[in-house]
C-alpha cells in the first residue's frame, strides 16, 4: 500500500475529511491532497503532524501510525531518531557557544551574534556527521562539527583561529555593527530584527539579503586590516 493510500485510510478512519486534517495538522489541503494522491512525498515534518493529528482523533498511539507512514514513504525510523539526537547537540552546541561569550564578554551584545541562527547551520554539520559515519557514541565529535559549522559561517574557512582569537573577532564584529548607521530601521538586538525592520521599511527580501551580504563584506574588510597590522 502506498503512502498516499495509508493516510487517506488512516485519516477515513479518524472520520476526518481532507479539509479538517490539514487544518488541526497545520498544513495545505491542496498539499494534502497531493500527497493522498501520491504527487508528492510527504516531508518527515508532514508525517508528524498527520500521524498525531490521526492519532488524536482516533485516541491511539502516534508511533503505530507514525512507523506505517514512514515506512511507505521510504525513510528510515532509526535515522530520523540519530537526526533528532543531533538536533539536540546541535541546540547544546549553541548554548555552550552562547554561554562562553556571555562569560567573557557579557550579556549586551549576545543578541547581536549569529550564533547558530543561520538555517542551514544544522543541515550542513548533519551532512558532514553522516559522511563521517558517526554514531551516538560520538557525541564530543559531533559538538566540535557543529562548533566549527558555526564559526566557519561567521569567519570563513581560515581554520588558524584560536579560541581566544574567536571571540575577540565576534566583539569585533559587534562593534562594528554598532558602528553602522542603519538609520531608522535598526534595531541592536539581533541581526534578525534588523531584517524584519529592513523589510517593513519597504525593500523585499532579495534587498535585506544584498544589504547583508555587503555587511559581511565590510566586516571581512575590516577585520583584514585588523589582522595585518
Amino acid at each position: 500500500m502506498s503512502f498516499g493510500e495509508i493516510i487517506k485510510n488512516e485519516r477515513k478512519e479518524a472520520k476526518l475529511t481532507q479539509v479538517e486534517l490539514a487544518k488541526k495538522s497545520g498544513i495545505s489541503r491542496t498539499y494534502l491532497s497531493d500527497v493522498e494522491n501520491n504527487r508528492y512525498k510527504p516531508s518527515v515534518e508532514m508525517i508528524k503532524k498527520i500521524s498525531q493529528t490521526i492519532s488524536e482523533s482516533k485516541n491511539i498511539a502516534v508511533e503505530g501510525i507514525f512507523s506505517k507512514i514512514m515506512n511507505a514513504s521510504g525513510y528510515s525510523i532509526e535515522d530520523e531518531e540519530f537526526k533528532a539526537y543531533c538536533e539536540k547537540l546541535f541546540s547544546v552546541a549553541k548554548e555552550k557557544l552562547t554561554d562562553r561569550f556571555v562569560e567573557e564578554n557579557g550579556a549586551e551584545y549576545i543578541n547581536m551574534i549569529e550564533i547558530g541562527l543561520h538555517p542551514h547551520d544544522f543541515e550542513k554539520g548533519y551532512e558532514i556527521v553522516k559522511k563521517k559515519n558517526l554514531s551516538y557514541e560520538d557525541e564530543e565529535n559531533i559538538l566540535d562539527i557543529y562548533s566549527e559549522v558555526i564559526f566557519e559561517r561567521i569567519f570563513g574557512h581560515d581554520r588558524t583561529y584560536t579560541t581566544e582569537q574567536i571571540y575577540k573577532k565576534l566583539i569585533l564584529r559587534v562593534e562594528f555593527l554598532r558602528s553602522v548607521n542603519f538609520g531608522l530601521f535598526f534595531k541592536p538586538e539581533s541581526l534578525e530584527n534588523i531584517g524584519e525592520l529592513i523589510l517593513k521599511d519597504g525593500l523585499d527580501e532579495k534587498d535585506f539579503y544584498y544589504i547583508q551580504s555587503k555587511i559581511d563584506e565590510l566586516i571581512y574588510s575590516f577585520e583584514k586590516q585588523l589582522k595585518d597590522k
